[in-house]
């Protein structure tokens, strides 16, 4: 099946023909993954319902929904927020960008992606007890960017279907080329910066290592997220082909 086109969303693209090491492909035209959905142009809209997606899972904030609430396409809206570490640092000192080093932000995202893994257990949980329920109906899962927390659900349902670590870093990846500073955007150092709204391998790689560290992909899914062999297995009938 060829792949399917992304709508005029930013950072939009489908989980579809990535490989699983048993020799199958995540099912094309199922599983969206994408920044937010505010302010959405009549076209993107049609686009979307054209994809015939049924559940929107939304892992802002309340405040960043509030904020930039997603237009309406008529599917279902599900709110698992996620505050990153990030965003709950420069909330609390938003005068400690200008001082940032490259270094320093660094860090900071590396945590960030360290914290995914220990600290937003319950809204991964909940996010896979979605993906389990129902038929493969397509849906579409997404944050403020759809590179930090939407890249780290991405990178545990890959997992969790059987998918090499090099391919799940590959789809993270894809996002360097859409996520980048806003216009206007000053303050602080421009490395900074990029690194604050880019993605690096780093991110990822210290998510990766977190879950290497609670005793690996196999037991932190059963442990934390509640999807053990039987979860997985059904996951895999679902949206593997």
């Amino acid at each position: 099946m060829p792949p399917t086109a992304a709508p005029d969303i930013s950072n939009c693209r489908e989980l579809g023909g990535i490989p699983a090491t048993d020799g199958r492909r995540v099912r094309r035209g199922v599983l969206w993954r994408s920044g937010h959905l505010f302010g959405l142009s009549a076209r993107s809209r049609q686009q979307v319902a054209a994809l015939g997606i049924t559940r929107i899972i939304d892992l802002r904030s309340a405040f960043e929904r509030e904020w930039e609430p997603d237009a309406p396409i008529g599917a279902r809206a599900i709110h698992l927020p996620i505050e990153p570490l990030v965003g709950l640092y420069f909330g609390q000192y938003p005068e400690a960008l200008e001082r940032m080093t490259p270094a320093d932000m660094m860090k900071l995202m590396r945590a960030t992606y360290r914290d995914f893994i220990t600290g937003q257990t319950e809204c991964f949980a909940a996010f896979f007890a979605h993906l389990l329920e129902g038929d493969a109906a397509p849906l579409l899962f997404h944050c403020t960017a759809g590179k930090d927390r939407t890249g780290t659900a991405a990178a545990l349902l890959l997992l969790a279907l059987g998918v090499a670590p090099v391919h799940v870093m590959r789809d993270y990846l894809q996002s360097a080329a859409h996520c980048y500073p806003p216009p206007g955007a000053s303050g602080a150092d421009d490395e900074v910066l990029k690194l604050l709204w880019g993605v690096r391998a780093e991110y990822l790689e210290a998510a990766l290592h977190e879950l290497a560290r609670q005793g690996g992909v196999d037991a932190y899914l059963q442990r934390a997220l509640r999807v053990g062999a039987p979860e997985r297995e059904r996951l895999r009938a679902l949206y593997l082909e």
